[in-house]
């Protein structure tokens, strides 16, 4: 078996930090090796043996759900560097068409989330993903994403609307 090469970093997990909001113990991307501009990006996380263990102890894998959230992040990372949407919050608005591999990585893995912007209107952005361990595909889909200002959180979360509406 060759040697193992790790990926030139692009941008660090320190960086990432400055655009999307996420922060550990939930950051699950550590670096971006390749990045076209609101476009495309491509994060690797390597994959802790705690969450492993703690999710299913007998064959410690990497949760599914977390791997959705390694796509969600790289996704926001893309959206969230466009002018105009910098400084506002991702949030889930949908998942199309995931499909899951028989491939789960495992501790100590290094994962490889490959994002691509599908579309962008307003408030709403669609991305393609694909995540990979090694050159086997793990899961694929489409994650779609509420994109709100702060502010607009704070109403929406003080119950402002919920009592003017009573």
């Amino acid at each position: 078996m060759g040697a193992v090469t790790v990926p030139k970093v692009l941008l660090s997990r320190e960086q990432i930090e400055r655009i999307i909001p996420q922060r550990d113990p939930f950051l699950f991307v550590d670096r971006i090796i390749a990045y076209i501009e609101g476009e495309k990006a491509v994060g690797v996380f390597t994959i802790p043996g705690e969450i492993c263990t703690a999710y299913n102890q007998g064959n410690p894998t990497f949760p599914q759900s977390l791997m959705l959230e390694c796509a969600n992040q790289v996704g926001a990372f893309i959206l969230l560097g466009i002018d105009g949407y910098r400084g506002k919050i991702p949030y889930f608005g949908g998942l199309d068409g995931v499909k899951f591999r028989r491939v789960y990585p495992g501790p100590g893995d290094t994962i490889r989330i490959v994002v691509e912007k599908d579309r962008l209107r307003s408030n709403c952005g669609k991305c393609k993903f694909t995540i990979w361990l090694r050159r086997c595909k793990v899961v694929d889909g489409t994650v779609t994403f509420l994109i709100l200002d702060p502010e607009e959180i704070a109403r929406l979360s003080s119950g402002s609307e919920v009592a003017q509406a009573a």
